[in-house]
């Protein structure tokens, strides 16, 4: 069986414009530290041998004498008691030894005053970098208050500072690492560019206010205000009765994220009158007005003088929802003004909106102190607009800067031909091992077998969306977490096999680990044997979107990570480069994999800003909830698609109302875990192409990782990890901080542990995400105190931290390949 695999034209690179040479001007310091540590290990050396000399002769002198003297002089040299040595008088020669401890004295004093030299030739260099003007328009990102602290860090000697501005040093070391070592695109810190210059930017700097922010606001206005009630015509949403309540899923906030409005399902029950319960059945799917609804309730003389409070109580549970036609595209503030004028609405919030438009605007082109300003009046505005909007903290703006032509240094050869077929032919198999995808597909399938054989149902059926998609859905999520979870209830005999096999390489990877102690592993040799094992119904009929993470390394490829591909990443940059969708080959790659395969892209956002860009593609799917269900005017909704048992697939077709086989893309790069359950069945009914193998599983239970390769491919960089309780009990031994680090030092030496390396914690528990990784050289006496600084507090017996090489090393300007790949089998 061949596989075609298909490259997109559109691929970004990600670097910086800030110079590590801070860096390697600390590193270059620090080398004098241990120029004077190699000096003192040589005079040790020669202690110890003079040692042995003088007690040689004590000893023998001692045999002629029997001097108890001779003892106590010996106690003296074995413990290098230097004062007492000097008053020494009498036969044995001490001059050489003392000599000598008065070389290590001098070294000694020399080593600590080249400690306190590199400590405060480091943070001059940080001060030196802080007032880069491009790092200072980028702190706002982070902490807004932090400036006043920056202009006392600037205003005098580094030697003066106080405690308080000392503290000021890890803010900078990982704003200087996130800009110089790290690839994630943030303000003027990283910056993003078209690989090979194939498409040309439209503007350097692109602001975007925080889209689920702005909808909080501009919704809870509109729900509440009472012109925008009694003007806005309301759908009728589709609900339950029990009893004299109803009952109806909506979705609401999910309070661990602020860049994301009203995705997680929410079941409310409402009780009102019986007559309304009816007058609301009797318009299901239906649009009215207030005035109609009004007035249904005075004939009925229900409600008296309440007539508004309870529609507008409605209104707010979404069992009305306002036809509110604003797209969450970019410059989503204008589109809402737009539709405010329109509808002749909310005017005070128009000229809030428009003033906050404009703001933005100006932040766009502000130096530092304007910014600040700048960055200060939105919040006011917000303030203004919502008591009842929860903190956003930084998270109001989001910045895109993009590389221009004269910088960009990115070669279309640095992306062609760089993974094999065999390459993609093995890990799309392995991956469907650990894939939580293709398990939901075969469980949901069979359930629907169960329920409805050979027939073709609507995807308006609640039975179906309740029994067939909802129902087990929560037993699949523990997947994406825990490598050892197995959903055993499952009635798809498909999950099994996938479980077995997944085991059987888990015991057998841990085996081979155990037993073969190498720097290197080939993992296609290892994982051939088990792509084998796949039944071919299985492994073949498959289409992966994948987006590969990687940077070049003289000839090696080095693979940081594998997500999912249809442009959930690529998404976020499309709008910044011209000509992209007149590109020949872009719209032949859009052709074979949109078009041909007949795919319905969702537009709803949910205010994730990453998934933000003009929508080009004919063919898009209205979800029938939310709060954009209203724009894509012309479009069929989900209720117009039907789902049908395939004997040959055992998977579900998906028909559009034509009847022909459909898939769904969804351009956000949101998680299923953080979508409404009806758009997180839908994709996951269609295979992804994320990588939720987790190396972490097996580095938590050894001491370190070897590098794992895969031809030419760095898939995984070597590991160790930390044992915090040796740590913690070299901290309570050294007596100053000197000590410390050199005690520190000592113990990455014998241990065999690299000194330059990436820190990285575990992620834990339900954490979103875990600590950005931290570039450290412990030999830099800065950096070895921000090391110590998150290390050392932390108290626990299971590895909490590893580290990883460096790889590949700082040679070149910081480059990340962004490049997505469509693979059918």
């Amino acid at each position: 069986m061949t596989i075609t695999v298909t490259q997109n034209p559109f691929s970004v690179y990600r670097g910086t414009n800030t110079s590590d040479q801070w860096y390697f001007e600390m590193r270059d310091k620090a080398k004098e530290i241990h120029t004077f540590i190699d000096e003192i290990n040589k005079i040790y050396e020669k202690i110890e041998r003079e040692k042995e000399n003088v007690v040689s002769q004590i000893e023998e002198e001692f045999s002629l004498q029997k001097d108890p003297k001779l003892l106590n002089l010996k106690r003296d040299v074995h413990n290098l008691r230097s004062v007492r040595l000097k008053k020494y008088e009498g036969p044995i020669q001490l001059s050489r030894l003392v000599e000598l401890l008065k070389q290590l004295d001098l070294y000694q004093e020399m080593l600590q005053q080249s400690y306190e030299e590199a400590v405060v030739k480091s943070r001059e260099i940080l001060q030196r970098e802080i007032a880069n003007d491009q790092l200072q328009k980028t702190v706002l990102f982070f902490n807004q208050t932090i400036y006043k602290n920056i202009e006392k860090y600037l205003s005098k000697p580094v030697q003066t500072h106080n405690k308080k501005e000392k503290k000021l040093d890890n803010f900078i070391i990982n704003l200087l690492m996130r800009s110089s070592m790290k690839t994630s695109p943030f303000s003027y810190l990283t910056q993003t560019g078209s690989s090979g210059n194939r498409f040309l930017i439209k503007k350097k700097a692109n602001i975007e206010l925080n889209h689920a922010l702005l909808f909080r606001i501009f919704l809870e206005i509109i729900r509440s205000d009472k012109e925008a009630l009694e003007k806005i015509p309301v759908h009728v949403s589709k609900f339950g009765q029990r009893d004299s309540k109803i009952f109806y899923v909506t979705q609401e906030n999910v309070p661990q994220s602020k860049k994301i409005y009203e995705t997680r399902d929410k079941l409310v029950e409402m009780g009102i009158a019986e007559e309304v319960i009816q007058f609301l059945k009797k318009n299901q799917g239906q649009t009215i007005f207030y005035k109609d609804f009004a007035q249904f309730l005075r004939e009925n003389e229900l409600y008296s003088e309440h007539e508004l409070d309870v529609f507008k109580r409605l209104v707010s549970t979404k069992i009305l929802v306002q036809k509110i036609t604003v797209n969450a595209k970019r410059n989503l503030v204008e589109e809402m003004i737009a539709y405010l004028k329109e509808q002749g609405i909310c005017e005070d919030l128009s000229l809030q909106l428009q003033f906050m438009n404009e703001l933005k605007k100006k932040f766009e082109e502000a130096g530092t102190n304007e910014r600040l300003v700048l960055w200060k009046k939105i919040e006011d505005v917000i303030k203004n607009l919502s008591e009842n909007i929860p903190n956003f903290g930084t998270e109001i703006l989001y910045e895109d800067i993009l590389f221009d032509a004269q910088n960009n240094k990115s070669s279309l050869k640095d992306i062609e031909n760089k993974f094999s077929n065999h390459f993609f032919e093995e890990i799309t198999a392995f991956l469907l091992l650990f894939d939580v995808n293709i398990r939901v597909q075969y469980e949901v399938a069979a359930l629907y077998k169960k329920l409805y054989g050979d027939s073709e149902t609507s995807l308006s059926d609640s039975n179906l969306l309740n029994n067939v998609f909802f129902e087990k859905l929560r037993y699949f999520f523990p997947y994406f977490q825990d490598m050892d979870y197995r959903y055993d209830e499952a009635i798809a005999p498909e999950i099994k096999i996938l479980d077995d096999l997944r085991d059987e390489f888990k015991a057998f990877f841990s085996q081979y680990l155990d037993e073969n102690n190498t720097k290197e592993i080939d993992f296609q040799e290892l994982i051939k044997p088990f792509s084998k094992k796949i039944p071919e119904y299985i492994k073949y009929g498959n289409e992966f979107s994948m987006t590969f993470f990687y940077q070049l390394f003289h000839d090696k490829v080095i693979l940081n990570d594998i997500y999912d591909g249809q442009e959930k990443f690529l998404s976020r940059f499309k709008d910044f480069f011209e000509n992209l969708n007149d590109d020949l080959l872009y719209q032949e790659y859009v052709q074979k994999n949109y078009y041909e395969k007949n795919y319905y892209e969702v537009t709803e956002l949910f205010g994730f800003n990453g998934g933000i860009h003009d929508r080009y593609y004919d063919q898009k799917l209205n979800l029938e909830f939310g709060n954009q269900r209203f724009h894509d005017v012309g479009h069929p909704s989900i209720s117009e698609f039907s789902v049908k048992y395939d004997e040959q697939t055992k998977k579900l077709k998906v028909l559009d109302p034509q009847k022909k086989e459909a898939k769904v893309a969804y351009k956000s790069s949101l998680v299923p875990v953080f979508l409404p359950g009806v758009l997180s069945v839908l994709l996951l009914l269609f295979q992804s192409g994320r990588i939720n193998f987790d190396i972490n599983y097996f580095l938590k239970k050894r001491s370190d990782m070897p590098r794992i390769i895969f031809e030419n491919i760095v898939m995984y960089r070597k590991k160790w990890n930390l044992k915090l309780e040796d740590f913690a009990n070299i901290n309570k031994e050294a007596s100053n901080e000197l000590e410390l680090y050199l005690l520190i030092n000592d113990y990455f030496l014998n241990k065999q542990l690299p000194k330059t390396f990436f820190l990285k914690k575990y992620r834990r528990g339900e954490e979103i995400s875990a600590m950005k990784p931290l570039f450290i050289d412990i030999t830099v006496p800065i950096l070895f105190k921000h090391f110590i600084n998150e290390i050392i507090h932390e108290e626990n017996q299971d590895p909490m931290f590893y580290i990883e090489e460096v790889l590949p090393e700082f040679e070149n300007k910081l480059k990340e390949y962004v490049v997505e790949y469509t693979i059918d089998n």
